[in-house]
């Protein structure tokens, strides 16, 4: 399933809106090399989007996981 359709489906069960932020970064768009062409994040599947964040924060910014962790406590 598609972030954005994830989105939809939450914002419909909440009874909210999603915040103009997160829509804004819905239309961002990262380079996919399997698919070698740009992408927005809103088009991604939910999986391969939290593959492409843990091998982000797991390779290259451990700071920001131990930030999220953190920010739990």
């Amino acid at each position: 399933m598609k972030i954005k359709d994830v989105l939809e489906i939450l914002q419909s069960a909440e009874k909210r809106v999603t915040p103009c932020d997160v829509l804004e970064i819905l239309d961002v768009e990262r380079y996919s090399h399997s698919k070698n062409e740009y992408i927005k994040i809103g088009e991604m599947e939910l999986t391969h989007f939290i593959r492409v964040f843990n091998q982000y924060t797991g390779n290259h910014t451990p700071e920001l996981m131990e930030d999220i962790k953190n920010e739990q406590q």
